[in-house]
């Protein structure tokens, strides 16, 4: 049986590389032909090899197996070795799940555990985020990863994730805390501020944030926490400063005219706001 599941070892650093395949001793020219020529298609591999040679790279058959377990050991080890965040590997399970491979529940486990072993040390996190950071600066790498970001089965994927995540009250609970206190740092809003200056929405982005928005104030605890932050004094004073300034332009007072024309033409608009006034009316009479 030539199958199985192999590592490429770094003898000074104790390093390794995880990968699998059907034909090991091919695979194993196959890295080593790749690495001398400088063409190899994993960075990290690449760079090591550069830098501490040929003798320092052993390449080891950890295992045999059936063709149709090899990605599945193979992701095993990886989390085994911790080679995806301590070592050579460029991703912990992405071949399987593009082969239609199912992870079982305990494998999952496995892979929940490491990663949060992880991430519990800070400089762990702060060594994943400049990983990342200097391969986001790569062009390659950027081009392929927005491509595959922006293909509509990944933004499903995503999207259903992110919904599903937010349904968690304990995750909820802790995004809204650190979004509150991200955004209370004077750096982070003039940072947005500067960023969105001068872009013009699409009426599809326009129209996207204003479901969300009605979505979010649909819901009684979002609402609590905005007109709380919005009670704040320096929030108030930045309000007041804003809108002086953004009132003084015609171009400004002129769009939120033809946007407020726009909204009063809609008749399921003004029943609404006209429900809203008379229920209004009502809790006044009722207070007095």
């Amino acid at each position: 049986m030539n199958c199985g599941v192999y590592i490429i070892r770094n003898l000074i650093t104790g390093e390794v590389y995880v990968g699998s395949s059907k034909n090991l001793e091919h695979r194993r020219r196959t890295h080593f032909n790749l690495l001398k020529a400088g063409r190899h298609t994993n960075k990290k591999l690449q760079t090591a090899f550069l830098k501490y040679g040929e003798e320092a790279f052993l390449f080891e058959t950890v295992l045999f197996c059936l063709p149709e377990e090899r990605f599945l050991k193979e992701e095993l080890l990886i989390a085994s070795f911790d080679s995806f965040w301590n070592g050579y590997n460029s991703t912990p399970n992405t071949r399987a799940i593009n082969d239609g491979l199912k992870l079982s529940v305990s494998h999952r486990k496995l892979l929940s555990e490491s990663a949060k072993r992880r991430y519990a040390s800070e400089e762990a996190r702060r060594a994943t985020s400049r990983a990342c950071a200097i391969a986001w600066k790569d062009p390659e790498f950027r081009e392929k990863m927005l491509a595959k970001l922006q293909s509509p089965s990944v933004k499903k994927f995503r999207s259903e994730a992110q919904k599903s995540t937010w349904q968690d009250p304990i995750i909820r609970l802790r995004r809204i805390s650190a979004l509150q206190k991200i955004c209370a740092t004077t750096d982070y809003r003039n940072k947005i501020s500067s960023a969105n200056k001068g872009k013009r929405r699409t009426l599809v982005q326009r129209q996207n944030y204003s479901r969300a928005a009605i979505l979010r104030y649909q819901n009684e605890e979002a609402r609590a926490v905005t007109s709380a932050a919005l009670q704040r004094p320096d929030t108030k004073a930045d309000l007041s400063k804003k809108r002086k300034k953004t009132w003084k332009s015609k171009k400004y007072r002129k769009q939120i005219s033809t946007s407020r024309r726009a909204m009063w033409a809609d008749p399921s608009f003004r029943a609404m706001m006209s429900q809203k006034i008379k229920e209004g009316w009502e809790r006044r009479k009722q207070a007095s």
